[in-house]
């Protein structure tokens, strides 16, 4: 059967939107590679993105070294969690969490 639901929230109908690109080289013994996901929602009406990148030293076949940065424009696309204090039943300050944090990372990657 078909399942039937009704809006709760009397937001109606949201859109969203997303795309990704990525770009990736080699040369040599260097790997390079750039990601952008794109996202858009109709209920925040805003754009956001996420740009990783990342660069790798083929040392040898079985050593790579890795230079890598995720959601560096920091604008990765972020939620608001509404709280309810269970002992109170007031509502707490919303927490904004991200889907991608913002971080840059050193990797060594050995194979044996």
């Amino acid at each position: 059967g078909q399942a039937h639901y009704f809006d709760v929230s009397n937001i109606g109908d949201v859109d969203g939107y997303n795309a990704y690109m990525m770009f990736s080289n080699h040369y040599e013994n260097i790997d390079i590679y750039n990601g952008v996901l794109w996202n858009y929602d109709s209920f925040y009406e805003k754009n956001h993105f996420d740009w990783t990148s990342s660069i790798s030293w083929n040392y040898s076949d079985d050593l790579t070294f890795t230079l890598k940065g995720e959601n560096l424009l920091d604008k990765a696309q972020t939620y608001n969690i509404f709280r309810i204090n269970p002992l109170t039943g007031s509502q707490l300050a919303p927490i904004n969490l991200s889907s991608f944090d913002q971080r840059i990372s050193i990797e060594l990657e050995y194979l044996f």
